[in-house]
Order: structure tokens, then C-alpha cells, then sequence
């Protein structure tokens, strides 16, 4: 074992998907999780850099960034055309739970208006873990993002 050969592996693999999908117009998004190879934003950054494929990018998980501890606003910041595609969920760094928007310490005011700045358009996906009330969470956080967004006067399709 050696991290250079896993690194390499990941890196040739990554773009051998990524050179796959340009046959058929699409983007590879890499996703990052606690505990695998790909964690945190800043090795989410050096295997865009390293795979070199304008069509491999990042899925932001606002989720799996705050439960690496990451400064979500700040790691969408250093993310900036670089993603496309977002997770939502919040969370309480103390573990990595997908909680409905509200429920944990994400700044959402701050997130999604450094996303508007962005001029982000595209998709939203409500990551939310499992729980007795999934649907009621579902609908909770739907409402919450919806209010953020006329707050901010971001249009959006539900």
C-alpha cells in the first residue's frame, strides 16, 4: 500500500469517467464523505485540479461539509465554479446526521446568498436523513428554503 498509488488510481479512474460521460454530453460530480478519500473541500478541490476534465466537478453536500467541520459558506466560496449540483441538509458537526434546514448550525441566510451572488441556477437536492417525521421534515425544510429565497428575492421551481 502507498497513498500514491491509491491517488493515482482515484485520479485515472475519475477521469476515464469523466472522458466517458464527454461522449454523452455529461458531468461527472464527485461527492465528498467523512471517513472515505474524498472529504473535505480542500481534497475535493485538489482531484478537480488533478483530473483536469471541465466535466468532472463537485456535488456540494452542505450536509457532509459541516460534518467535516468545514465552514459551509466558506467552502462553497472556495468551490465557486466548481460544482453542479447541491445537497441540502444541516447538521450539528458532533455527528453526521442530514437534518431538516433549520435544525442544526448552518448559517442558511449567509449560504444562500453567497449562492445568488454566484448566480447559481441550478439544482437543489433536500438531503435529509431518515426519521420518524421524514415527511413533515421534507415539507418543514421545503418551506424554510422557500422563505430564504423570497427573502432574498431568489426565483425558484418547486
Amino acid at each position: 500500500f502507498t497513498w500514491q498509488n491509491v491517488w493515482d488510481a482515484l485520479v485515472t479512474s475519475c477521469r476515464d469517467c469523466a472522458d466517458i460521460a464527454a461522449h454523452y454530453r455529461k458531468t461527472v460530480i464527485m461527492e465528498p464523505r467523512i471517513g472515505e478519500v474524498i472529504c473535505s473541500v480542500d481534497s475535493l478541490l485538489r482531484l478537480i485540479e488533478h483530473v483536469t476534465r471541465p466535466n468532472f466537478q463537485a456535488n456540494f453536500d452542505t450536509g457532509h461539509f459541516s460534518a467535516q467541520r468545514e465552514n459551509v459558506v466558506l467552502a462553497l466560496a472556495k468551490l465557486a465554479g466548481k460544482f453542479a449540483n447541491v445537497h441540502v441538509s444541516d447538521n450539528d458537526p458532533v455527528d453526521t446526521n442530514h437534518l431538516p434546514i433549520g435544525n442544526g448550525s448552518i448559517d442558511w441566510l449567509e449560504f444562500f446568498r453567497t449562492l445568488k451572488a454566484m448566480d447559481y441556477a441550478g439544482y437543489l437536492g433536500l438531503d435529509l436523513g431518515m426519521s420518524k417525521s421524514i415527511v413533515r421534515d421534507y415539507q418543514k425544510s421545503r418551506e424554510r428554503i422557500q422563505s430564504i429565497a423570497a427573502q432574498l428575492k431568489i426565483p425558484m421551481e418547486v
